[in-house]
């Protein structure tokens, strides 16, 4: 084998056993397989190659020593940064599980398929359940079967979004086998690695709740309340828009108009804007204000109405106004017929002044007249015009009852009164002038009613005026009379007195308040006419009813009792010759001296001794003087009223004080004076109603001087 050959061969088994790492004792043997000529090269390259591994290798460990020094080094420095890490993490987890730990609400991690993954220790606190009893549970499970549904929907919404949250109430069962009222707030954080679930924050709303229904339940009470009263109640914010309003509200201006945030100015007029703002932006620390405004309804009609607003202060600040309006229009009304009927109260003191004077009046000229026909021979033609005269003085004094009436009211003073002449008499003075006629039916032998003429007239033309009124373009009012087919109050015959008419009729609902003041149905109206029949009827302790169809006019129906005798028509004058003479001493008082001499002469013309005085107190002492000197007065008439003197009724108590045997005659132009409808009670023995005729006065003093009583 040729040398470079050789040489080649060496060299590449010296590579192998290099990069083999071949022992040297391998290299030997392959050395001395070589031939020698090729040695001293091949010795040369060794030698050589050693060297450069030599100096390789050296480098290889100085650079292998520093790696590893490095490597150690980086080494211990990544164990320090993980032991760092861990330390961080470990205290991360401390604070989050401490933080779990201290939170009230309940966190929680649910799967889409509502497994629970999670729960902060808090559900063990609320409900008493242990992450072991809750681990792989479904969530729903512990949901009220009532709310299951509504909770599932909202967790179904929750879930078809990334990133969807929602909230929802629902009942959460406890361990212990109860409920409590819990909210959740649920967030889709399914597509973030390091969550992969629903998020829910959870807490007990269980007093929140009692605290909203304890509110709804105060909030139902006071808007019940509210809805009770039966003025309009409101709250409205500062700039004016409804928060609250009552049922009486609602139906005073219409529901067109009383919405929530409607502007409360569309409740008031135009006019009232100004006050409606002072009420709204009221300066600070203003209490209660109050104004009279015109309130507008929904179909436009304004009426008065007073407004009371107080401020709504919440946390120290006015958020709004508290309002209550009062509905003026009855208290106009009423403070009109206030006006009225004290213009009524001075023009009846006026008129009932007037008739006094003018009975008295009366009384001369009736009682002189009754005189004058005893004393004429009956054939004289005279007796026709004295006859018209004193019929005449009926009316006049007919007219003065009613003037009394109008007047005063008060107690009637009871009689018979007969039902026809009453009916006629009533119908006539109310009808003339007028459209409508009266047809009158009086049943045969109806006997008289008890009333007091005056009165029971008033009452009477109360209802044929209202029939009148009712028939603007004429008509006929039936006034038909009869005995009532049961009983009176107390067991007494009755005699039913109607009054039709054949108007239009009364309203269905205004027919139980018929006989209520200031209920009427007739524009203009004042509501008092029937008020007053009504109030007067009651006082004779009769009844008046009323039947109504619409359309078909209506019929009053008056009930008084009948009378046990019938009415005692008036004495008919005698001429002095027929007259039986009387004897015994008579006192007159009274402030008219044509009257006392109307008397003097009447009864000195049947033989009694007449004196007279003024007032009570004259009265009194010539009762004691005469009774002192041993010539005592028979009897004494007394006027009951003497103007700036001591009247009848107090005369005869001072009297009867020292005299309980007197005898005492009442006599009076107020023909309704309570004294007058019960003498007995104030000591009289008689009444003697003026202005009366010499015949009726004869008739009563003989009556007196005759039985006493």
């Amino acid at each position: 084998m040729s040398s470079p050959l050789l040489i080649a061969q060496l060299r590449r088994h010296l590579e192998l056993a290099a990069d083999a790492a071949i022992a040297p004792e391998l290299l030997a043997a392959a050395m001395r397989a070589a031939a020698p000529e090729a040695l001293t090269a091949l010795l040369a390259d060794i030698t050589r190659s050693y060297e450069d591994a030599e100096q390789q290798n050296t480098r290889l460990h100085r650079a292998l020593e520093v790696s590893t020094r490095e490597a150690e080094d980086l080494a211990a420095e990544l164990r320090r940064r993980k032991a760092i890490a861990e330390d961080a993490r470990d205290a991360s987890e401390g604070r989050f599980r401490a933080i779990m730990e201290l939170l009230p609400d309940i966190i929680s991690l649910i799967e889409p398929d509502g497994t629970l993954v999670y729960n902060s220790p808090a559900c063990t606190q609320i409900h008493g359940w242990t992450v072991e009893d809750l681990a792989g549970m479904q969530t729903f499970e512990l949901i009220h079967p009532d709310d299951r549904e509504h909770a599932g929907a909202a967790m179904a919404a929750v879930i078809e979004r990334a990133g969807a949250m929602m909230s929802v109430q629902y009942r959460y069962r406890n361990k212990d086998g109860s409920y409590v009222w819990m909210e959740a707030t649920a967030a889709n954080h399914c597509d973030n690695p390091a969550v992969g679930a629903l998020v829910t924050v959870s807490r007990d709303i269980s007093e929140r709740r009692a605290v909203e229904e304890r509110l709804r339940e105060g909030e139902a009470r006071y808007k019940n309340l509210a809805d009770l009263l039966p003025i309009p109640v409101f709250e409205a914010d500062l700039d004016g828009r409804l928060r609250f309003a009552n049922e009486a509200l609602v139906t005073k201006f219409g529901g067109a108009l009383v919405r929530p945030n409607q502007p409360v100015t569309a409740l008031f007029a135009a006019e009232a804007a100004p006050a409606l703002e002072r009420h709204l932006q009221r300066p600070e620390g203003t209490g209660e204000l109050t104004d009279e405004l015109t309130g507008r309804r929904a179909d436009g009609a304004s009426f008065p109405v007073e407004l009371t607003s107080a401020p709504v202060v919440h946390d120290g600040v006015v958020v709004g106004i508290r309002g209550a309006m009062v509905d003026l229009t009855d208290r106009h009304r009423v403070q009109t017929e206030m006006v009225r009927a004290q213009k009524l109260a001075s023009i009846g003191l006026l008129a009932g002044g007037i008739a006094h004077d003018f009975n008295n009046i009366l009384t001369g000229i009736r009682g002189n007249v009754s005189l004058a026909v005893t004393l004429v021979d009956p054939s004289d033609p005279v007796q026709d015009v004295l006859a018209e005269t004193e019929q005449a003085t009926v009316r006049a004094a007919a007219l003065t009852r009613q003037l009394l009436t109008f007047a005063r009211g008060g107690a009637p003073a009871l009689k018979p009164v007969a039902v026809e002449p009453l009916c006629r008499e009533v119908a006539t003075f109310v009808l003339r002038g007028s459209a409508v006629r009266a047809r009158i039916d009086v049943a045969p032998d109806l006997p008289d009613v008890l009333a007091d003429e005056g009165q029971i007239g008033q009452a009477l033309g109360n209802l044929i005026l209202n029939a009148r009124e009712a028939m603007p373009q004429g008509g006929t009012v039936h006034i038909d009379a009869a005995l009532a087919p049961d009983a009176g109050t107390a067991g007494r015959p009755c005699v039913l007195i109607r009054v039709s008419d054949e108007g239009g009729g009364i309203p269905e609902d205004l027919l139980p308040r018929i006989f209520e003041p200031y209920v009427t149905t007739k524009t203009g109206g004042h509501g008092l006419g029937l008020a007053s029949a009504y109030s007067i009827v009651r006082r004779h302790g009769g009844q008046l009813r009323v039947d109504s169809l619409a359309g078909r006019g209506a019929t009053f129906e008056l009930l008084l009792s009948a009378a046990s005798e019938r009415a005692t028509p008036e004495p008919a004058p005698r001429r002095a010759e027929h007259r039986p003479k009387l004897r015994g001493r008579v006192l007159v008082m009274d402030d008219e001296e044509m009257i006392c001499h109307l008397i003097q002469s009447a009864l000195g013309s049947v033989g009694l001794e007449v004196d007279d005085c003024a007032d009570g107190e004259e009265a009194i002492a010539a009762f004691d003087a005469a009774a002192s000197a041993g010539r005592p007065y028979d009897l004494v008439i007394m006027d009951l009223t003497i103007p700036g003197g001591l009247g009848g009724r107090e005369a005869a108590i001072a009297i009867h004080a020292q005299h309980p045997d007197a005898r005492l005659i009442v006599s009076s132009g107020y023909s309704d004076d309570p004294v007058m409808a019960d003498h007995r009670a104030h000591g009289f023995l008689a009444a003697v109603p003026k202005p009366f005729s010499a015949s009726t006065l004869i008739a009563t003093v003989r009556g007196v001087l005759s039985t006493g009583s």
